[in-house]
């Protein structure tokens, strides 16, 4: 990997964080729904809410993932920097949804981690390829236009980062 890849990371990371803060990154900015009785008050069933479902998913894919990543850093230690990016990436997409909505975080269970770097790094893009697609589809559940571009712009964060990771004759 060049030099130069690590700051172009950093820098559209930044941008991409620009992005999420600009652009309203909680559905508290939306007008308040309507409960079935027509009152905008919160009817404390979160199944009510079709938004707390989608965050509820995109946190447990986030989970899962950064359990992968923590395991695979402590196996592989010297490849700790090139998946704390990742590690960091993921962790503030789910600080900010747990600002959107008050769901506990969790994990989707975990892989194992391959113990040859090669193998490791096909999962981890492979892992990241496919929560990159899920956070697409739950861009386009999501009923909230703010959580919608949230989560439309963690997907793209996340192709971003899968593109620079080394691949297997690059991290050896």
């Amino acid at each position: 990997m060049s030099s130069a890849d690590p700051l172009l990371t950093s820098r559209r990371a930044a941008i991409g964080l620009a992005v999420l803060a600009a652009g309203g990154c909680t559905v508290q900015g939306e007008p308040p729904a309507t409960g079935p009785t027509g009152s905008s008050a919160p009817t404390g069933d979160t199944a009510a809410d079709p938004d707390v479902a989608v965050v509820t998913n995109a946190r447990r894919e986030l989970g899962g993932m950064l359990d992968l990543l923590d395991r695979a850093s402590r196996r592989h230690p010297d490849l700790a920097d090139v998946l704390g990016a990742l590690t960091a990436l993921h962790t503030t997409h789910d600080e900010f949804l747990a600002e959107v909505a008050d769901t506990a975080p969790s994990s989707a269970g975990g892989a194992s981690v391959p113990a040859r770097k090669s193998a490791l790094l096909d999962l981890v893009r492979s892992r990241e390829r496919a929560l990159q697609g899920e956070l697409a589809r739950l861009a386009g559940r999501a009923r909230s236009g703010p959580l919608a571009r949230l989560l439309a712009s963690m997907a793209a964060a996340v192709s971003q980062q899968v593109s620079v990771l080394p691949r297997p004759k690059e991290a050896s």
